[in-house]
């Protein structure tokens, strides 16, 4: 398979061995070659000869393979060799020529010239005799036996092939191959080249023409340069209709195996089989178009099929980049586009259309990698492929599908189909599928996200793309709908998300963190008795933000656990600091709010011990509050996580008790202190202690497990009185004080006021 691969340090051969190189020239075209030739690797080693090469060493080509050529001459000429190669690879451009003598197994005594060429990972050594000896009888091939053919016709042709290897070792593309194919046997038999290939789509093919001077009257192309080292663009032209030229019109048909000799009588021309060196099927034709009345020799032969063997190999290169585009532009699996071709699409219609009247969905199968995890990679490929079969059908051929991601599909529509097209997808995936596994036939219910953009005119591809991806990622979002249209408003609030998430990394260390402190009154004495700390975020864009505006991002980012040991830590600092300033009572109880990722962290108890021992606070005075939800999630570790947390002597508070029933069954198991009523049930209430049937279900419920109680949102006289009626321990909110700094609190808790 044709590849770019990279090569070695020294820029002698691939690294990967994914481009022809010594080994690959051995089988597809040394072994087959009528010329004394064999090819060297890296070491020097023979890996192919021809069997005129061993023919002329009087060995037997199996006894070759693998020898160094240095062991095949006499044993006084083998530095010459060694010489001569280091001096070929040094000037790759200009082949090296010695006179050397033979080794042969015979015994018989032989000098002869050889032409040394370098190539990527090895050379090319070509045989000649300058002078033959009586004593010495060499098999140069039959076409050296040809009076016709003198040694340095032979030479010219093999620096021409070998030049064309070479671009084949370099991995040239089969146009600039055939082309150069096509110069060898223009300037070799004065003849114009013709060139037929047979494509891989349906039998379609591919022609290659290439014009010798004096051509143009026939085919209006101008003649090429004739030296295969020149500039490596073909010079070629491609005639789709080459059977509109009745000269070449014979070349389309029939399966010619061998030179056919004078197949069109009024212009001579040849032709001769092109076969393929993977598994010897014709894949076309080369036909050289020859002066009337001229009579073919074996010279003539020996250049059409030197120029047939390398159009060989240059079809078979053909083939193989025809399937590497095939592997590269489909999704082997689905059999439908892949993301480039897909992208490539979409450019297209932009432009052949109104933007605006196109529209791009994506559609996710959500479950696959719980396929994959369940029932294994084939179960997997089985929902995928018959996810592509059920959205082609919905499609009808009247969109453009593509699998763009594992499970990931993109369809082009027009923009007034889009969202009726997105329903039929979800209806489609409704029902159960049955899956076959390596343990039998699943049911399977999928779940398919769908995000819809429609184009505009500023859009190209991989904008209108990103788009609908944006708005599939929107789609999994909670209490999203199952299919979300794009729309810059909601990206804007995204990208501000996204900002802003950034700059949580940062806001501990930039020290933009502060914390308010809400006051709790003491019921019973009508006293503060403690507070809650608030914590603050105070951007230097945005300006004062809430924790409803950032927590949550915290949360998902992992920040909260550095933001939440920085808000213990000062908290715990700042009550410390009053207590020595005298401001507030003994049994003060300073209330911080913990994280779910807080509480699973295996470090958060040791850091509570540590700060609690560093500012002398005792622990009983510091309540760490938890949400309800996050009661009743982990129940086993929650046991174990809240256990450790008492064991450093803390109170342990659920915040806004009441929105969630699943907690009660488990309140007398959980080491809780404090249940927070929540504002909701709080608002309802009466000053009698009415009103509100989950307020005082709460309160009575916590007397009996015999914990504590905080109603929080207090806002008015009424409810206040509500829950002192109710035996309430605390009570917070507005009517209270809102939070409120530190040194405000100070000021207010020194007073001593009383509700």
């Amino acid at each position: 398979m044709e590849t770019h691969s990279k090569r070695s340090a020294d820029g002698s051969a691939p690294v990967d061995g994914s481009r022809p190189g010594p080994k690959l020239l051995a089988t597809e075209m040394v072994a087959s070659a009528p010329l004394p030739l064999a090819v060297l690797d890296a070491d020097g080693a023979v890996v192919a000869s021809s069997r005129s090469m061993a023919a002329n060493l009087a060995r037997p080509v199996e006894e070759l393979i693998g020898r160094p050529l240095r062991s095949l001459v006499r044993t006084g000429d083998a530095l010459l060799l060694v010489e001569a190669l280091r001096a070929a690879r040094d000037r790759p451009d200009s082949p090296t020529s010695l006179v050397i003598g033979l080794d042969r197994a015979d015994g018989v005594s032989a000098r002869v010239d050889l032409t040394i060429s370098a190539l990527a990972d090895g050379w090319a050594v070509y045989l000649r005799p300058p002078q033959l000896r009586s004593d010495t009888t060499l098999d140069l091939g039959t076409s050296a036996r040809s009076a016709t053919i003198s040694p340095h016709r032979l030479g010219s042709l093999a620096q021409w092939q070998l030049a064309i290897h070479e671009l084949i070792t370099l991995g040239a593309s089969p146009e600039v191959i055939l082309d150069h194919v096509a110069r060898l046997v223009d300037h070799h038999l004065s003849a114009t080249c013709v060139i037929t290939l047979k494509g891989t789509d349906a039998g379609r093919w591919n022609t290659s023409v290439v014009a010798a001077p004096g051509v143009e009257r026939l085919v209006g192309l101008r003649a090429p340069a004739l030296s295969p080292d020149d500039d490596p663009a073909p010079s070629g032209a491609y005639v789709k209709r080459l059977g509109d030229i009745p000269m070449f019109r014979q070349l389309l048909a029939g399966e010619a195996a061998t030179v056919l000799v004078g197949l069109d009588p009024d212009t001579n021309l040849w032709a001769i089989a092109v076969v393929s060196p993977d598994d010897g099927r014709v894949s076309g034709r080369v036909g050289a178009l020859v002066e009337p009345g001229r009579e073919m020799t074996d010279w003539d032969r020996e250049v059409l099929g030197a120029a047939a063997r390398l159009a060989g190999l240059a079809s078979e290169r053909r083939r193989n980049d025809l399937e590497v585009r095939q592997q590269a532009l489909y999704d082997p699996m689905s059999g439908l586009p892949r993301r480039g071709l897909f992208i490539d699409r979409v450019a297209q219609a932009l432009r052949r259309s109104t933007p605006t009247d196109l529209a791009v969905i994506f559609v996710q199968l959500v479950e696959l990698h719980l396929i994959n995890t369940s029932y294994g990679i084939e179960a997997g490929d089985a929902a995928v492929k018959q996810s592509a079969r059920r959205i082609e059908a919905l499609i009808d051929g009247q969109a453009t599908v593509a699998r763009f991601g594992g499970d990931e599909f993109a369809i082009l529509v027009n923009r007034d189909d889009a969202e009726p097209l997105t329903r039929r997808i979800q209806e489609a995936f409704v029902p159960h599928w049955e899956l076959k596994t390596v343990d039998g036939v699943v049911s399977f219910q999928p779940h398919v996200l769908a995000g819809v953009a429609h184009a505009d005119p500023a859009d190209d591809a991989q904008g209108l793309c990103r788009k609908a991806q944006s708005a599939l990622r929107w789609a999994h979002q909670p209490a999203s709908d199952s299919t979300v249209v794009y729309d810059d408003a909601r990206r804007q609030g995204s990208v501000e998300r996204l900002t802003l998430r950034g700059d949580l990394q940062r806001c501990v260390t930039r020290g933009e963190l502060l914390i308010e402190y809400q006051p709790k009154l003491d019921l019973a004495s009508g006293e503060i008795a403690g507070c809650e700390a608030l914590v603050r975020w105070h951007h230097p864009t945005h300006g004062m933000l809430r924790p409803d505006q950032f927590i949550a991002l915290a949360e998902e980012s992992g920040v909260i656990v550095d933001i939440g040991e920085w808000v213990l830590a000062e908290a715990v600092r700042t009550a410390a600091q009053w207590r020595r300033d005298g401001v507030i009572r003994d049994d003060f109880l300073m209330a911080v709010n913990m994280s779910a990722r807080q509480l699973w962290s295996p470090v958060y108890g040791d850091h509570v011990g540590e700060t609690l021992e560093r500012e002398g606070w005792p622990p009983e005075q510091l309540s760490l509050e938890l949400t309800e939800t996050l009661l009743v999630s982990n129940y086993d570790e929650l046991l174990i996580a809240l256990g450790g947390l008492k064991g450093l002597g803390v109170q342990l508070a659920a915040d806004d008790f009441g929105t969630g029933y699943s907690a009660l069954s488990y309140l007398d198991e959980l080491p809780l202190d404090i249940l927070k009523v929540d504002k909701g049930f709080v608002a309802r209430l009466r000053g009698d202690g009415g009103g509100s049937v989950v307020a005082t279900g709460v309160v009575s419920m916590a007397k009996q497990l015999q914990l504590r109680t905080c109603g929080e949102g207090v806002e008015t006289r009424e409810q206040l009185a509500g829950l002192r009626a109710l035996g309430c321990d605390w009570a917070q909110g507005y009517l209270i004080a809102r939070p409120i700094s530190a040194d405000r609190f100070a000021t207010l808790a020194a007073g001593r006021p009383s509700w």
